[in-house]
């Protein structure tokens, strides 16, 4: 069986999903400039079934798998590159799976914010945002909850000024709020 090629992100910002067989999605991660895709089924040899859509606009690089095997011979140590993405890949499912044990949806969105924002580099104000530009259905996808329910939990926490919205951006105004309500320790 042939190996895959592993995409690099040069830029903009990709979102990789899962869909059930009745068309639901799952949103798993986010990639950014410099993160790479399909390392998994690179070393495993075997097809992982993901779908990577672009957010924004994206630029990618592909590397075909023989030149891959080249450059790992030559450059051993590029490994702990891919090691890295994939450990990253892994504590982001994990936290989804303790996010879904979670007891309310408000915990879940709390997580979720706080491990974004976090993920992100503070901006001019020094203050935390995350420019993801997601819809409420995007953020209910990557959460598995509904739309009216990531709208309720939104409005709740911009009236506990724990976050604001503008033009699709989320500002955190209270990080240690949201942390203690992600329970996050």
């Amino acid at each position: 069986m042939p190996k895959h090629n592993v995409v690099i992100v040069m830029s903009g910002t990709v979102k990789v999903s899962t869909f059930t067989s009745t068309g639901h999605e799952k949103v798993l991660f986010y990639l950014i400039n410099g993160e790479i895709l399909g390392e998994a089924s690179y070393f495993v040899d075997d097809h992982i079934d993901v779908k990577a859509l672009s957010v924004e606009d994206v630029t990618v690089s592909y590397i075909e798998d023989n030149k891959l095997d080249k450059f790992l011979i030559q450059y051993p140590d590029t490994y702990r590159f891919f090691i890295h993405s994939l450990i990253r890949k892994y504590r982001i499912a994990l936290s989804q799976i303790n996010d879904f044990l979670a007891e309310s949806p408000k915990t879940r969105i709390a997580s979720t914010l706080y491990r974004l924002a976090v993920l992100t580099p503070k901006n001019s104000n020094n203050k935390y945002s995350i420019n993801l530009t997601m819809t409420h259905q995007e953020l209910a996808n990557l959460i598995g909850c509904s739309r009216v329910t990531v709208t309720r939990i939104i409005n709740e926490l911009k009236n506990e000024n724990i976050i604001d919205m503008k033009n699709k951006e989320i500002y955190i105004l209270n990080m240690e709020a949201l942390k203690k309500l992600s329970q996050l320790t």
